[in-house]
């Protein structure tokens, strides 16, 4: 799992427990009524957790409309002192199963956070409203020419919107600008609208994490989220160990020198991408794919360092 190896990553540099500090605060007068549950998947879970219902608005728009969502919430609670807090999280998707996934990583996570905070996850609304799938709808071939993947994409969105499980406003109503506000509902619940939001947003996550900051700027609180600077920091990390076990460092004394290669590799591979194999191409998207996926598992660097050396190498 990526966000698993993530997060051990960030555990053992030991940097987030030091940003942690906040007054403790009060639950009591909480609105969820948390209760033990467990998942029908199987899921070792090593902490204890809990569940409870949550009803926000179907349309945040319509003041109208008195129809109501509920959500499903995950709790795991502080096992550290007083609780400081809620952090909420989002591990991407934007379709994963949050709360199933909190459990699984819930162990790590205390770790990180100290053990100081509730940690809390749930299922967004388009997990629970958008029953449809279509992932056959383009192969990987057709992945490859632009206009045909946006014209796959235009009737992805079609076949989604005409479904007849799922009435047509339904798209309207699960975008991230809502799930944004189902969040904010969440933080505000307990201790009202004064409270911020302490959240940890991976992959679409971090989406979700900028489209909050965004509509509520002074609501935020604790923020960890997937940024540039890990690109970097890959780099940083490999100079820092030397040539014995990342070749990059041989021929490049900072991290910037590497860096700035990359970014001239990815302009070298939209113009002219490099085959690979009988049937394969390199090309800038490809790339990129690769760089996201191996950034998130360190187990990967290794190899991929080995792989950078002979792409930066001067053409013969």
């Amino acid at each position: 799992m990526l966000f698993q190896i993530t997060i051990a990553s960030l555990a053992l540099a030991g940097t987030v427990p030091s940003t942690l500090a906040a007054p403790a605060r009060s639950h009591s007068s909480s609105p969820f009524n948390w209760e033990s549950c467990e998942f029908d998947d199987e899921i070792e879970a090593t902490v204890k957790y809990e569940c409870s219902n949550f009803t926000v608005p179907l349309d945040y728009l319509d003041t109208s409309a008195n129809t109501t969502l509920n959500l499903q919430v995950t709790r795991v609670p502080v096992v550290n002192g007083e609780s400081q807090g809620s952090i909420f999280f989002n591990f991407g998707g934007p379709g994963l199963e949050v709360r199933k996934t909190l459990v699984a990583m819930a162990e790590q996570l205390l770790i990180i956070t100290e053990g100081k905070y509730d940690l809390v996850g749930w299922d967004p609304r388009p997990v629970i409203m958008h029953k449809h799938r279509a992932d056959d709808a383009f192969g990987p071939e057709d992945r490859t020419a632009l206009a045909r993947m946006w014209a796959s994409a235009g009737n992805l969105a079609n076949d989604c919107l005409n479904s007849e499980e799922n009435a047509p406003e339904i798209g309207e109503l699960i975008s991230t600008g809502y799930v944004a506000r189902d969040l904010m509902q969440l933080n505000d619940a307990p201790e009202g609208p004064d409270s911020l939001l302490n959240y940890w947003g991976s992959s679409y996550g971090t989406i979700l994490g900028t489209t909050v900051a965004a509509m509520f700027p002074d609501k935020m609180g604790l923020w960890w989220s997937d940024a540039d600077n890990a690109v970097y920091d890959y780099f940083d990390r490999c100079v820092k160990a030397g040539p014995d076990l990342c070749p990059l460092a041989a021929r490049n004394e900072s991290a910037d020198m590497p860096n700035n290669k990359m970014y001239e590799l990815m302009d070298e591979l939209r113009r002219l991408p490099i085959p690979v194999g009988n049937a394969t191409v390199l090309d800038a998207s490809a790339f990129k794919l690769a760089l996201r996926v191996i950034l998130y598992g360190n187990s990967l660097w290794p190899n991929f360092s080995i792989v950078l050396n002979e792409l930066f190498k001067p053409a013969d």
